[in-house]
């Protein structure tokens, strides 16, 4: 019976050193400036310009999406050849 109180303790223990964090107590002097651009990139997300989430970066996200567009064609269109050629295979002579 004490291993299972004891493990439970443990457990609390480790959720607890988890959850709290030293970031939160850190002066901001002493913050990654990274961390500070992100909310610069959060607010480009946030803004309502009627653009959908996968191209709100700009032009790099377009190319790659016209691009993704272009393979999953370009797929389908193997897919329907496939198909068609399973279905009526060559006469044999």
């Amino acid at each position: 019976m004490s291993l299972v109180r004891n493990v439970g303790r443990l457990a609390q223990q480790g959720a607890r050193q988890v959850s709290t964090t030293s970031v939160c107590n850190a002066a901001k002097g002493d913050i990654h400036p990274g961390y500070f651009r992100l909310e610069e990139v959060q607010a480009k997300f946030q803004k309502p310009d009627g653009l959908p989430v996968h191209l709100k970066m700009g032009a790099r996200d377009q190319i790659m999406y016209r691009v993704t567009m272009g393979s999953c064609l370009i797929g389908l269109g193997f897919v329907f050849k496939l198909f068609y050629d399973l279905s009526y295979p060559p006469k044999p002579e």
